[in-house]
Order: structure tokens, then sequence, then C-alpha cells
């Protein structure tokens, strides 16, 4: 029986993601061939035979027993012998992918996706691409934030230009080499890339190491102007070892830019020390949402009237008008990105 890829995550952004990894690996030739296809009144499930195992998707998302413990079997085996898949996709593995993924695509434009809850969010280790949150703020009709990782020599989203979303990438680990409006740049831990829409882009892993970094797509719920962005200077990147940091009575800071952007008046990020033992500042409010992403260190966030513990990789959304603070309760110094926008 196929079930979900994550239970916890909307469904449109699940099978998005499940479509998008089997869709980029099959055609990369990583796949030995689709192997069965099923339309009824109750389901669509699509099998392909993925690096000697089956994995069958629906467009509910992939199927975890699918990956590893339960589906090495001969193929013959699994399907008895006999040729499913539609007669005119045998041996066009493209066409069977393309059609569902566009099935994917229906049902996620038509499916709910709820607001953003205040919290922590955690980093996702174990996956190459993995969602983190996805659904809407209060200036946002679209939001969607994944984890993903490339291995060294691997490139991904090369190429194609978002048509109405922007685009946020920060820089976890390793090295993540981006070719944006005509730059190619290598990028290391803490930087950043700002993508405007219709930007074209591409992220390689150059390196020896795994590179792993975070993607936030979003769009405002207000008309965005591309014109203003182009005029603050357009899609740009920020190296972490070009950004100074000025000492702080509380650790210090770095300013990694403040700007309009196509969907924001104002985008503010810098990154924050807290040395040891220390607030960053008295519980506050404030109308712009924000986000606080852990580096290093281990902190404890007052979110609303509770406190939420973080580690490094773990995402923090804090919603307008909740009340806030961050402690460092591990030990030496713990830097953070925090970043509103408005």
């Amino acid at each position: 029986m196929e079930t979900p890829l994550d239970s916890t995550q909307p469904a449109p952004f699940v099978m998005l993601s499940a479509a998008k990894h089997l869709a980029k690996s099959v055609l990369q030739g990583r796949s030995g061939e689709i192997l069965h296809f099923v339309q009824d009144d109750h389901r669509v499930v699509l099998s392909v035979f993925f690096e000697r195992r089956v994995i069958s998707l629906t467009p509910m998302g992939l199927d975890p027993g699918s990956l590893g413990r339960h589906c090495c079997k001969p193929v013959r085996s699994r399907l008895g012998g006999r040729d499913d898949r539609p007669r005119g996709a045998r041996g066009r593995p493209e066409l069977l992918l393309f059609l569902f993924l566009a099935m994917c695509w229906t049902s996620a434009a038509t499916a709910q996706v709820g607001s953003v809850a205040s919290g922590v969010y955690p980093w996702h280790e174990e996956a190459t691409a993995k969602p983190i949150l996805a659904g809407t703020t209060t200036p946002l009709a679209h939001l969607q934030i994944e984890a993903a990782t490339l291995a060294p020599g691997e490139a991904s989203h090369t190429g194609p230009a978002h048509s109405d979303l922007e685009e946020l990438v920060i820089v976890k680990e390793g090295t993540l080499t981006v070719t944006l409006a005509g730059q190619r740049q290598a990028l290391g831990p803490g930087s950043v890339a700002v993508i405007l829409p219709r930007d074209g882009h591409g992220f390689e892993n150059a390196g020896t190491a795994p590179a792993a970094y975070y993607v936030f797509q979003y769009r405002s719920t207000a008309p965005w102007k591309g014109a203003r962005g182009q005029h603050a200077g357009g899609s740009f990147l920020v190296d972490w070892n070009d950004v100074a940091m000025q000492e702080t009575a509380t650790g210090g800071r770095r300013q990694h830019f403040d700007r309009p952007t196509a969907m924001f008046e104002r985008f503010e990020m810098h990154v924050s020390t807290l040395n040891e033992g220390l607030t960053n500042h008295a519980a506050h409010t404030h109308r712009a949402e924000e986000f606080v992403l852990i580096i290093k260190g281990e902190v404890e966030m007052l979110i609303g009237d509770a406190y939420q513990k973080a580690s490094p990789g773990d995402l923090i959304f804090l919603e307008s008008m909740i009340p806030h603070t961050l402690n460092n309760i591990g030990r030496g110094p713990t830097e953070y990105f925090a970043f509103q926008w408005q």
C-alpha cells in the first residue's frame, strides 16, 4: 500500500518533493526503467525500478518502505513477468514522469496549505532534499523552505528561472558554486544568495565534501515589483568572508544586507554572536515576521509564553507581534542568522 513520504508536511509539498527527486534521478539515467502505471477511481501509482529497488509514487508522496527494506525483489517476481506500462510510454520514462509531475502540480495547485506557526523547525540530515516547512504567512501568499545537500560533483536547479517566486539560499556546510546573473562564485558556510524572479541560476558542488544549504522560495501577498528589486541592484551574492564582524556589548554582529527586493520594501539580514550565558535582549515584539537560523551553539528561545530549545541547523519562525527572546544555554558563544522582511 502506498503511504505518504512525511505525514507531518503539507501534501502538496510532499508530493512535489518526491516527484522532483524521482524525475531528476531517472532523467539523469540512474534508474532502470518505469515498470508499472496504475490509474483507477481511487489512486494513481507510478512504479520505477530505481537503483535496484522498486519505488512506488502516488500524488501523495513516496512510499518510504520502498527505499530500503522491503522492495529489493527481482522485477519479474514483483510484477509477475508482465509489462504493465502504458503502451505509448514503454521505453519512454520521460513521458510518464512528465505526466506524473503534471498530476502532482495540479493536485498542489488545488490543495489548501495552512499558515506557518511560530516555532522551531529542525534541519534534516538524512535526505538530499527534505521539506522544512511550507505554507503562508501574513505578508507571504507562498512560502516553501527545503533542506538540500549536493554530493561532490553534483549539480542542481540549473537553468530555469522562477516566473513569480523570489529565492533565498543560505549555505550551511561545504562549498556551493552559484551561477547567477552572469556571475559564478564559490560560496562557503554562512554565505547567501538572493535571487529575484525570472533570473536564471544554478547550483553546483565542485568541492570534495557534501554541500548543504537552505532554499527559501516565497511570493508576497502584495503585488511584487520587479523594477524595485532591479533598482536596488537585482539578484546578489553575499560571501561570508566579505562581511566584517562588529563587536557589541553581548558579542558581535555581521550585517549581510538591508535593501529592497522584488517581493519586499525592506529585507534585512544579519548574523549575531551571543556570548556564553547571555540573553540577546529583553522579550519584545515587532510587526515584521522574523526567522532565526542557528549556526553554532545551543539556545533556548522564548516564543510566546513558552521556551523552546534549538540546535545548530534549526530554523525558528516568529510570527508578527509574538513575544520572543533568545538565551545562550551552551558552552562558548552562539551564532545565528536573524532576518526580517516587510
